[in-house]
């Protein structure tokens, strides 16, 4: 049993294949568009499974409920890319940090061996000139 979305989505087929022999009306063209299609299928299957008092109202409901969780999907997607340019962002500073430290480290080890070989070559000479 081929389920309404099915069919639906069966009918813009052929009239997309229909629409290559002719041009179609500008708003079947819009309606054939694979998001609005894609959802106005979905909602025409839950119409025909659930088969309600008020159709038309339940129909329209069901669209908004679906509008919302999608913007609502939206701003989730766009808050966790946020978060994640916030993360890349907090590493690359952490790597910056860290290499500072280490540049730092390492210019205190070549002052310390500076250090001692200047003190060596200082006991040195002073060895010497006793």
């Amino acid at each position: 049993q081929m389920c309404i979305r099915d069919r639906y989505m069966g009918f813009l087929n052929i009239m997309s294949k229909e629409s290559k022999k002719e041009r179609l009306h500008p708003d079947i063209e819009f309606l054939m568009d694979p998001k609005i299609a894609e959802v106005v299928g979905q909602g025409l299957a839950i119409l025909y499974e659930e088969k309600p008092e008020k159709p038309v109202e339940y129909l329209a409901k069901w669209l908004l409920q679906r509008a919302y969780a999608d913007s609502t999907q939206a701003q989730v997607n766009k808050k966790m890319k946020e978060i994640e340019e916030l993360r890349n962002s907090h590493r690359r500073t952490l790597e910056r940090a860290e290499k500072l430290k280490m540049e730092e480290m390492a210019k205190k080890c070549e002052d310390k061996r500076r250090n001692i070989r200047f003190l060596t070559s200082f006991e040195k000479q002073y060895r010497h000139s006793k």
